[in-house]
């Protein structure tokens, strides 16, 4: 009987690290009540497809800021009830957090025109030589700049900053290189951003 593949990620892997007996609950014995989703993610959530749908629109025509605006405030209506869980402040407060990532990220970064070459570009290497245990990922951004490196670009919208040291030991965006290399091939050379979009840095 042919083994099944196990696919991880770095946030399963921090899930488990973090409390094994929650990882164990959610993916092994598969008995996770459903729980509100918190504000945090689902703001998150709404800011990343808004920064997807603004470079998948730069493609084809320029879009001012009005309409990113207009987009994620459509998105933010059809998606919001009041399920959501709020540990702070109001629903407008955070609808309006989420207007000023966008506002500083379209100023800092107009006009855009980096080439991007991918978007929540999807990763998957092996861990082992048989193949069987892998790590997926989806990188927001992809750009291949002008000196041919690729740079990685992934948003947070984390209320805190990490320091160096915590940049440094960040597994993700290093899943992400490795990912790329399985793609493009291993001389590639690589360049990690992180957009720390409650600090617009």
């Amino acid at each position: 009987m042919e083994e099944k593949e196990e696919v991880y990620s770095h946030s399963r892997l921090w899930l488990y690290e973090n409390c094994p007996e929650y990882f164990k609950i959610k993916y092994l014995d598969r008995a996770l009540p459903d729980f509100p989703v918190s504000m945090a993610l689902f703001l998150g959530g709404v800011v990343h497809e808004s920064l997807e749908w603004l470079y998948h629109q730069k493609r084809n025509r320029e879009i001012k800021i009005d309409e990113l605006i207009g987009h994620y405030s459509e998105k933010w209506a059809s998606q919001y009830d009041e399920s959501v869980r709020i540990p702070w402040g109001t629903p407008e407060e955070h609808f309006n957090r989420g207007i000023k990532f966008l506002v500083d990220y379209y100023v800092k970064n107009n006009p855009f025109k980096e080439n991007t070459v991918a978007i929540e570009k999807r990763i998957l290497f092996p861990l082992d030589s048989g193949g069987k245990y892998r790590i997926q990922g989806f990188i927001d951004r992809v750009v291949l700049n002008e000196d041919g490196i690729y740079e990685i670009h992934d948003y947070k919208t984390n209320q805190f900053m990490k320091n160096k040291e915590e940049l440094d030991s960040d597994r993700q965006l290093g899943f992400y290189h490795i990912g790329l290399k399985e793609i493009f091939g291993n001389d590639i050379r690589v360049k990690l951003y992180w957009h720390f979009l409650s600090f617009n840095k």
